[in-house]
């Protein structure tokens, strides 16, 4: 009997387990799709809509500020009187409760007052508040937590009455009328840095000087809260600019536009975008990092349209899986039309601002140098040399008597035009110098005080304006001009104790005290490297730019103590350039007072990619101890910069909020002039 023969078929293979690059993906893929939920129901739910809490002072209030029927605001009987201070007030898009003008008692003038805050966590604080006989400085306002740790925040606020408040961008304020008609007052917005993440307790006002002394006083009429949400931020005011550009085809023009954002998040945000409902952002400025609390300007560039309908302005940030997600949104009026010509008219000329290339470029280099620079000389730290003609004119000065006994009684100032030798005269060695110092931008004298012209013009501010406009380029007077029309305030020769208003300058000579050079002047007499980085590092975190002179001689050649202080400040530059060049102000506080043997200064990467602390002594103890409130991130990575090796630096904070950077020896004898920390964030 034959078999029955069977033939195998295939089967199908036994499953293989899956492989690691499936496993990931997979795991991968779920971690975005929850990731996604979860970005969209905590953040876009949370972050748009806030609640405001306004602050309760009647228990603080020892003043009547405003009013329809009296007040007393600066010991002199004036005070606010406009519709805007009655029950409710608002400041770009914070709104604020008042107290009833009619109240004996509507104004908290600074004494130590201590300031119950709702037991939460907030993420803003702000006053409404402005200084009478002031400006108020260095006045810290300290908010205290639940766990007893501290943040303050040290205010610079100008006087009520201070001019040109219009040109004001580091505050948002409001115009109010006086008791005396047709004189009005600012009254400011001011930000108080408090940390997201905290419970808080109480405010502690400063000391300020009281009604009726004719101090600086500070005044606080309402205080408005917000409070902490995931992933929030508000969009506190969005103002024009008088830059324009076109576009890179040129077939459109673009109108620079500027945001002030806060992060009311106890989590950093990253990638920040703006968009505007009904306009086309071409440009916007870069801001990687925004820590919770903190504050930026952003810049962005619209196209040119008529529209002036009201705008729904959205912040979105971005998460690192690549959401964007809203964070804020607030509806602004803005004006997006093409400007038209600048006229002589003032009023048209005081539309015109400093343009951005001027604000980033934090370090200029001025050259004095005419016919005053043949005789050269004044009396060592007490005149500018430059002014040789005018003092020569006053009888019985020190020029007066150095001119007879050197060039005699019938030697005329205009002789020294025949003396002027300019043909060993050498731009480019000029700008040799400007190179190595690492200076951005330089001024040239075109015309000093003796009439002699180096640059032959007649044009002037409207002309100057339009044409540049027309070109292309964005240009800058100063408030030398002769009207009351600038772009800017010069600060000459001096330190400040308060921050000036708007956009400024500082200036000075290497010399004690003479733009123009002085061969009376010996080389030890000069400003030191040191002093003059310094002097540079305080400018520029106060939100201005330094703007240093050098006097060439008769003859045009600069004088070897100047080469030598230019050259060594390109060199320490090169190594800490960010630090100032893409550095703004830290809008909390300028500087440490906490370790005044350690004075510290601070910058903030204007990108929010970093923050920087300059130690302008010797670190002692090997480590650096900061108590002002610092944005930190977990991953933070600290550095000396410029050391070769670029070694990460161990940090830690302590229970008391202090934030301590360990340096060690190696770190330390590296510095020169001044030791910059690098805080770069992930």
């Amino acid at each position: 009997m034959a078999r029955t023969s069977y033939t195998s078929l295939a089967t199908a293979p036994e499953p293989q387990a899956p492989t690691f690059h499936y496993r990931y993906g997979l795991i991968a893929l779920l971690l975005v799709f929850v990731n996604t939920i979860i970005y969209y129901q905590v953040y876009q739910l949370a972050s748009v809509d806030q609640d405001y809490l306004f602050i309760d002072l009647q228990k603080v209030v020892n003043n009547q500020g405003y009013g329809e029927q009296g007040g007393n605001l600066d010991g002199l009987g004036n005070h606010f009187s406009c519709p805007e201070l009655v029950s409710s007030s608002r400041i770009g898009t914070i709104p604020f409760a008042l107290i009833d003008s009619k109240n004996k008692n509507n104004d908290a003038t600074a004494a130590g007052q201590v300031i119950t805050l709702p037991k939460r966590r907030l993420g803003a604080l702000y006053l409404l508040a402005t200084t009478t006989h002031g400006p108020v400085t260095s006045s810290h306002l300290a908010i205290t937590y639940q766990d007893g740790s501290i943040s303050s925040t040290i205010i610079d606020i100008p006087d009520w009455q201070v001019s040109q408040a219009k040109d004001i961008e580091r505050l948002d304020l409001m115009s109010c009328e006086t008791n005396h008609r047709g004189i009005n007052g600012s009254v400011f917005l001011v930000p108080l840095y408090v940390d997201p993440a905290k419970p808080v307790s109480h405010l502690t006002l400063p000391y300020t000087s009281s009604i009726g002394s004719f101090g600086s006083t500070l005044h606080t009429f309402a205080i408005t809260a917000l409070p902490a949400t995931p992933g929030g931020a508000k969009i506190l005011s969005m103002w024009a600019t008088s830059e324009f550009e076109t576009s890179g085809t040129a077939e459109f023009e673009l109108k620079w536009f500027r945001a002030r954002v806060q992060n009311t998040s106890p989590r950093l945000l990253a990638r920040l975008k703006i968009s505007i409902e009904g306009a086309k952002v071409v440009k916007q400025d870069a801001l990687h990092r925004l820590g919770p609390g903190q504050i930026a300007i952003v810049r962005l560039a619209v196209q040119v349209s008529s529209s002036t309908q009201p705008s729904l302005v959205t912040v979105s940030s971005k998460s690192w899986l690549g959401v964007q997600t809203t964070v804020a949104q607030d509806t602004f009026q803005l004006d997006f039309s093409n400007m038209t010509e600048y006229t002589q008219d003032e009023k048209s000329l005081r539309q015109h601002q400093a343009p951005q290339w001027l604000r980033d470029a934090k370090f200029g280099i001025f050259i004095h140098w005419g016919v005053y620079s043949v005789p050269s000389w004044s009396k060592v730290g007490e005149s500018y040399s430059e002014w040789y003609w005018w003092q020569l004119m006053q009888r019985d000065s020190p020029t007066f008597h150095h001119h007879r006994r050197t060039y005699g009684e019938q030697f005329e100032y205009d002789d020294f035009i025949d003396q002027w030798n300019t043909s060993t005269f050498d731009p480019y060695q000029w700008l040799d110098l400007v190179d190595q110092s690492q200076a951005k931008y330089y001024v040239f004298t075109t015309k000093h005080h003796d009439g002699v012209a180096l640059f032959d013009t007649k044009v002037w501010q409207a002309d100057y304006f339009n044409k540049a406009k027309k070109q292309g380029r964005q240009v800058a007077v100063n408030d030398r001009c002769g009207n009351s029309v600038s772009d800017f305030t010069t600060i000459e020769y001096r330190g400040v104790s308060s921050l000036p208003p708007r956009f400024w300058e500082a200036t000075r000579g290497m010399d004690p005290y003479s733009f123009g050079y002085n061969h009376e002047t010996s080389p030890d007499q000069y400003a030191s490297t040191t002093s003059l980085i310094h002097e540079l590092i305080q400018v520029v975190a106060r939100g201005g730019n330094f703007l240093l002179n050098i006097g060439p001689d008769g003859n045009g050649t600069v004088a070897a103590p100047m080469r030598q202080r230019l050259v060594e400040m390109g060199e320490w530059l090169a190594r800490v350039g960010p630090s100032l060049f893409e550095a703004e102000p830290y809008w909390v506080t300028v500087q440490d007072a906490a370790t005044p043997s350690q004075p510290l200064v601070f910058t903030t990467h204007r990108q929010g990619s970093a923050f920087y602390i300059f130690c302008l002594e010797r670190p002692v103890t090997g480590r650096v101890v900061v108590r002002a409130p610092v944005p930190l991130h977990p991953a933070t990575l600290v550095r000396l910069m410029g050391d070769p090796l670029r070694e990460h630096l161990p940090w830690k904070v302590w229970g008391n909020g202090r934030f301590i950077i360990q340096v060690p020896d190696r770190v330390v004898e590296i510095g020169k002039h001044a030791w910059v920390f690098e805080l770069k964030y992930p």
